[in-house]
């Protein structure tokens, strides 16, 4: 289970480097304002808005292993920066490389860049971006961004808040649901609340053919937290939906 989640249409452009930092993608050669000449390389991330988004959050599958000519990935020297469309650069945009549970610096680099498009994008408006990188060898040191997200876990409930919103998980409820069942806000106003009698307000469960299956998250969630997001993943065995003494014999 992620917390945040989007489904959106990207165009990748994949820069080589020269003199003048200019890049060649599957389009015309462009040219663009570099944020360090000592970053040997880039790709480019357009996002084309078709509706009205305030702080949306981006999710980029990327190979570093594909992209670079030679050598082995550096992850220190990952950066996020967005540029305008004359190519020149607007901020530098806290990120999270979320990597595959086969990363391989050397031969299989790929992961996920996660951060936030922030402020508000009006529906058919255009937003690029730009990942830089480079390979070992050329010394790029590890970059940090402020946290806001902090929470506690107690092996069943979980106390989660990012500075506008408190978010509360329970485990087992009614029908044995797992999920989000109380947020407020930080004036303590409750937007929407459960009952432990009820349901949890979110939970999971699937299909599986024939039968309705769902995880019991006590003491096999594991927290990931990032400069952008928290992810909750649990691994664990599946269970019949409603019932959790009932295995499915599958993980």
């Amino acid at each position: 289970m992620k917390l945040g989640f989007l489904v959106l249409s990207f165009v990748f452009l994949l820069m080589l480097l020269s003199n003048t930092k200019a890049f060649v993608g599957f389009g015309s050669v462009t040219n663009g304002n570099w944020f360090n000449v000592s970053w040997n390389y880039r790709v480019r991330i357009e996002v084309n808005s078709t509706l009205n988004m305030t702080n949306w959050p981006i999710e980029h599958r990327i190979n570093f292993t594909d992209l670079l000519p030679s050598g082995e990935f550096d992850i220190n020297s990952t950066r996020v920066f967005e540029h305008d469309n004359q190519g020149r650069i607007i901020r530098e945009m806290p990120f999270q490389f979320e990597l595959d549970s086969s990363y391989n610096s050397s031969s299989n680099a790929a992961g996920t860049i996660v951060f936030l498009m922030n402020g508000t994008t009006v529906a058919g408006n255009k937003r690029i971006f730009y990942v830089y990188y480079d390979n070992i060898g050329e010394s790029k040191p590890l970059v940090s961004y402020q946290n806001d997200i902090n929470y506690s876990w107690n092996g069943r409930t979980a106390h989660i808040n990012n500075s506008f919103l408190q978010m509360y998980i329970d485990t087992n409820r009614a029908e044995n649901t797992s999920g989000i069942y109380k947020v407020e806000d930080f004036v303590g106003t409750v937007l929407f609340t459960s009952p432990s009698t009820n349901r949890t307000v979110e939970y999971l469960h699937y299909l599986n053919g024939t039968n309705q299956t769902m995880f019991d998250l006590r003491n096999n969630a594991t927290f990931l937290n990032g400069s952008v997001r928290l992810q909750i993943e649990q691994r664990g065995g599946e269970v019949f939906f409603g019932n959790v003494g009932t295995k499915t014999n599958e993980l």
